[in-house]
């Protein structure tokens, strides 16, 4: 009787070390994915953006294929900050984040950057394309509610045959962000209005 229970036996050790296994890949999945994902917008991190800048590029040497990176800055961040404190502007990169991608499309890219910078990456078969999605997240960002500010962020863009690299293609779209967020810093001191974390906080 002893003999029919040994492959009993062997049987459920086995299985037992395979759903042993399936858990620690399941795991290693899981900590791979939290390393790829900014824990407080659950967006891409720069880590993981990167390889995927790199994949594009490779695409783009190999077909030519375009592509398009977007650079957006929330305006007045450090203000939000400092007038209404941390949690508050933490929710602020939350709720862009939120509507960022649910502009985008689903072959599309978003990613924090750093700080309350954002980069998105967009493949384009025609610049209409771009447009378009650029629209989209205007509107979108715009329609950010819930504060006691108003919440505005400045965008630069530029596609990938208009730079000679890669790296080029990011400075390019950075130093266009820094362009309109001066333009609109200037244009708010013409008209003597106020930032946008100079709102009073409700009663």
């Amino acid at each position: 009787h002893l003999q029919r229970f040994i492959p009993l036996t062997n049987s459920i050790t086995i299985l037992l070390l395979q759903k042993s296994k399936e858990h620690h890949l399941e795991i290693s999945r899981e900590i791979i994915d939290r390393s790829n994902q900014d824990v407080l917008t659950g967006l891409y991190n720069r880590s993981a953006i990167e390889p995927i800048l790199e994949r594009m590029e490779q695409c783009y040497q190999n077909t030519a294929e375009n592509y398009i990176l977007l650079m957006l800055d929330i305006d007045d961040f450090k203000q939000i900050n400092d007038t209404f404190g941390h949690s508050i502007g933490d929710a602020v990169l939350r709720s862009v984040a939120e509507k960022l991608s649910a502009s985008v499309r689903e072959r599309d890219y978003v990613a924090r950057y750093g700080g309350d910078e954002f980069l998105i990456v967009i493949t384009v078969e025609r610049m209409d394309d771009a447009n378009a999605i650029l629209a989209r997240i205007n509107a979108s960002v715009c329609s950010v509610s819930g504060f006691a500010f108003d919440v505005f962020v400045s965008v630069g863009g530029a596609h990938r045959k208009e730079s000679d690299s890669k790296d080029a293609l990011i400075a390019l779209a950075d130093q266009r962000m820094y362009e309109m967020k001066r333009a609109r810093a200037e244009q708010r001191a013409r008209k003597g209005g106020e930032s946008t974390a100079t709102a009073q906080e409700p009663d």
